[in-house]
């Protein structure tokens, strides 16, 4: 029997990277996956690759800047599948035009910070409100929030990003803390510099070799390696796991 068989896990950002290959892997291991994205065509790839491969995906389509559209997501999600027994919150704006105009404090643009903490950090509230209760009625239950190590770094760029992350960590331990004694578990996934297939294609060689001093080991991260992560943090192996910040980074970040 494989370790997920009957239960329903939720993924958002699941039509590319690390999204994508939790999806994979969740249902890999006997896992129902409601795969859920912004990008409809990239996420319909994605189920239906899952579905090849023999899994059980249910694709539906969302904004995470939306409240009705979360609202409309988990609705979905359980009329498909009757039941919720984790949610993996991967989606966030990472879009090259809201990257790009992240800049430093001195040039501070209240209504990008606004629709950065919109989308990453109150989107992600809300998921979490609108999926707790069927966690719960599922006899307890997991949330994973994908975070990142630029949490941590104070970095010279991206300071929306950075501080709606770090609102990520505050909000798990809250979860970990009120709805402990529900069953729940709410843990953070902060990823170091992960290499998705179309960064593979695009980047440039010097980045990488800069990217590669950064870290201890001699690979960049993949999605597959958050992927992991993840399955361990949903899975019974981790029962006893809440509250936690898991850097996932190849040593770009060490902390106590």
């Amino acid at each position: 029997m494989s370790q997920f068989e009957g239960k329903v896990f939720l993924v958002t950002g699941a039509g590319s990277g690390i999204g994508a290959a939790t999806a994979a892997r969740l249902a890999s291991e006997g896992g129902q996956v409601v795969a859920a994205d912004i990008n409809e065509a990239s996420l319909n790839d994605v189920a239906a690759s899952i579905q090849r491969a023999g899994g059980l995906c249910n694709a539906i389509q969302f904004d995470l800047a939306d409240e009705e559209s979360i609202v409309a997501l988990i609705r979905g999600a359980i009329q498909w599948a009757g039941r919720l027994d984790a949610v993996i919150n991967v989606a966030s704006d990472v879009s090259g035009t809201t990257m790009a105009a992240d800049v430093e404090i001195g040039a501070f643009d209240p209504g990008l910070w606004s629709r950065v903490l919109q989308v990453n950090l109150i989107g992600t509230g809300l998921i979490i409100r609108e999926s707790i209760s069927h966690l719960v009625a599922a006899g307890g239950g997991s949330i994973v929030n994908i975070s990142s190590a630029a949490a941590w770094l104070g970095e010279d760029q991206r300071p929306a990003y950075a501080a709606s992350k770090i609102g990520l960590h505050s909000t798990t331990r809250h979860v970990a803390r009120a709805w402990g004694a529900k069953g729940i578990r709410c843990n953070v996934i902060a990823p170091g510099m992960v290499l998705t297939e179309t960064g593979s294609k695009l980047m440039p060689q010097e980045y990488r070799d800069m990217m590669l001093e950064r870290i201890c080991l001699p690979t960049l991260g993949a999605p597959e390696d958050i992927a992991a992560a993840a399955a361990f943090l949903v899975s019974d192996e981790a029962r006893w796991i809440t509250g936690q910040i898991l850097s996932v980074d190849g040593g770009l970040t060490f902390r106590e």
